[in-house]
C-alpha cells in the first residue's frame, strides 16, 4: 500500500493502486530477465519538464537480479504507466536506490553497489554509489515524442576533483597498509 504523512511520523493509507498497468511479469526488457514478482525500495515521485504534462515516476529495485527499474506514468486515481519499465542503470551493481528532493528542488537518487571482489567478513559488500540528479528529457523516436529518465552526477561533485582550481592531489607518495585506516 501508499501511505501519506505529513510529519513522517503520523501515516495515512491512500486509496492508490501502485502498479495499475505494470505487470511483473513482462517479458524481457533490454535484454535483462523477466521482471521477478519480489519488488523492493519502491518511490513514487513527480518529475517536470518543460511543455509536458506532469509525469511521475513508480522506482522499484526487483530481486532476484538485484536491478533497479522505472516506469513514468500519470497519477490520476491511481497510478497509471505509460511507459514499459526501462533499467535506471545498465551495470550489474546498482540496487536498492532511494531518492530526496535538496534544497534547490532537485530530485536526487543515490544506491548501494555491490563490492565486485570477496569479501571475506561478509556475504554483502557495499558501499553508497555516488549520487545522481533525476531529470526528464523527450526524446524523438520515429514520429513521436517520448520521455524517459536522465540521471546526471550532482554537479557539486566536481569540487571533489578540483576542477574548479586546477589544482591535483598527489598522493604518490602515500603507502597503503591493509587493514590500516589512512586519513587523508
Amino acid at each position: 500500500g501508499v501511505y501519506r504523512s505529513p510529519d513522517f511520523v503520523n501515516f495515512d493509507p491512500e486509496p492508490v493502486q501502485i502498479i495499475h498497468g505494470v505487470d511483473s511479469r513482462l517479458p524481457s526488457i533490454r535484454g535483462t530477465p523477466p521482471l521477478p514478482q519480489m519488488w523492493e525500495c519502491p518511490d513514487l515521485f513527480p518529475v517536470h519538464a518543460d511543455g509536458i504534462p506532469e509525469l511521475w515516476v513508480l522506482k522499484f529495485s526487483a530481486d532476484p537480479g538485484m536491478r533497479d527499474y522505472y516506469v513514468l506514468g500519470q497519477m490520476l486515481t491511481s497510478f497509471v504507466n505509460a511507459t514499459q519499465p526501462a533499467l535506471i542503470d545498465h551495470g550489474s551493481s546498482y540496487y536498492a536506490s532511494k531518492s530526496f528532493v535538496d534544497k534547490l528542488g532537485r530530485r536526487i537518487l543515490w544506491a548501494w553497489v555491490k563490492e565486485e571482489t570477496s569479501c571475506p567478513r561478509s556475504q554483502h559488500c557495499s558501499l553508497q554509489s555516488l549520487p545522481r540528479v533525476v531529470s526528464v528529457e523527450t526524446l524523438r523516436v520515429g514520429p513521436h515524442d517520448t520521455q524517459h529518465l536522465r540521471f546526471s552526477p550532482l554537479p557539486e561533485l566536481a569540487k571533489l576533483r578540483n576542477m574548479a582550481s586546477g589544482q591535483s592531489v598527489d598522493l604518490s607518495s602515500v603507502r597503503l597498509v591493509q587493514d590500516k585506516l589512512m586519513l587523508l
